[in-house]
């Protein structure tokens, strides 16, 4: 089955254009088994550079066998330095992240 997913990446900020690195999207099932997307070199890429209050949409298709079930969305961030370790109050060492279910 053929899955595609869209995304807003979106920039509040009011006076510099932004970047948000080393993101990735994927699904998972209710086994937890991962599908990368399809490889494509149209896809606008998810640490696009944006100006202030720009927003831009992005999607991403995916391959996964017939019968899977519990298929959901992951955008999570992968490689580079955790940032929020340093942030007081934001406890996301040891937690999965979001996943968002998909029909």
């Amino acid at each position: 089955m053929k899955y595609r997913v869209e995304m807003e990446l979106s920039n509040r900020g009011r006076r510099v254009s932004q970047r948000e690195n080393n993101l990735v999207a994927y699904l998972t099932d209710d086994q937890g088994r991962r599908y990368d997307p399809i490889r494509d070199n149209n896809y606008v890429a998810l640490n696009a550079l944006l100006r202030p209050n720009e927003s831009a949409v992005v999607s991403r298709s995916f391959l996964v066998p017939e019968g899977v079930k519990g298929v959901g969305a992951v955008i999570t961030h992968q490689g580079g330095f955790p940032i929020g370790w340093f942030i007081i109050g934001y406890d996301a060492w040891f937690q999965k992240p979001p996943f968002v279910p998909l029909l």
